[in-house]
């Protein structure tokens, strides 16, 4: 085999004398990790350990515990101005979690919390959080229904994810079809709290919410398949595929571009 992933967050210098690469792996434990699963109205069940799965769209404080341990994490959540539902998809849970984002059950997303006319917004508050740490937060909803109904703008602490999809997120296309998750990787917990704003796009549409993990922010991992281009060789996913034509690559050469394993 070859491949290998990279900490980008340490500096490790790699030196491979008189030998191949074979697997070279990394993994970190979560200092905090928090599921929650948005509705408790699915007829296949929840997901399994320790999730929180929250019943109601309103109201709380509710207490949140850690998936590791499933002991109490000190965080709560709030809903600041309510939200509707619950709902469900039961013939449509994803038919699976994509790999690189392997929390996500798929009994987590055929329920869910949502917004419509004329309820436009709603709020989350999480608080009970350190705010000296850096926070990454993800976020789905899923329905299959399909139609120009399901879009919503999503903001973390006044902005829209990393890769700007919470902007106009469509539950059926972006959620049920595409599995996109929607990701903010650098948040910071000012005076403990860490705020959701959740507005359907327009009056005419609703926004769904499924899922969603909070964790203290990893070091960014960087996946590499190196030595060969041919197709059947492409490791597919969210791993840099790293051919040098010519032969094998020279001093100075680099990798120009490399995207991390969360896309």
């Amino acid at each position: 085999m070859k491949r290998f992933g990279c900490l980008s967050a340490w500096n490790w210098p790699i030196r491979l004398v008189g030998g191949v690469i074979g697997v070279f792996v990394v993994s970190f434990a979560w200092a905090v990790e928090i599921r929650i699963d948005f509705a408790n109205n699915s007829t296949s069940g929840n997901p399994t350990g320790n999730w929180n799965i929250i019943a109601s769209p309103s109201g709380g404080p509710y207490s949140l515990i850690d998936f590791s341990t499933g002991s109490a994490s000190g965080v709560s959540l709030t809903f600041a101005d309510p939200i509707m539902g619950p709902g469900n998809s039961n013939a449509g849970q994803w038919s699976g979690a994509p790999a690189f984002r392997s929390w996500i059950d798929p009994l987590a997303t055929n329920d869910y919390f949502f917004l419509q006319n004329p309820d436009l917004s709603g709020k989350i508050v999480l608080t009970g959080l350190d705010p000296a740490k850096t926070y990454r937060v993800e976020m789905l909803g899923s329905r299959t229904g399909t139609g120009r109904d399901r879009e919503g703008d999503y903001k973390v602490n006044g902005l829209y994810s990393d890769n700007l999809n919470s902007n106009r997120y469509d539950a059926y296309a972006d959620g049920y079809v595409n599995h996109r998750v929607m990701t903010w990787r650098s948040v910071k917990a000012s005076g403990g709290q860490i705020t959701i704003d959740l507005e359907t796009w327009t009056s005419e549409v609703a926004l769904y919410l499924s899922a969603m993990r909070l964790t203290e922010a990893p070091p960014q991992t960087v996946l590499f398949d190196v030595g060969h281009s041919a197709s059947n060789m492409i490791t597919p996913g969210r791993w840099n595929n790293v051919a040098f034509p010519g032969g094998a690559p020279q001093p100075g050469h680099y990798v120009l571009g490399a995207m991390d394993a969360a896309g």
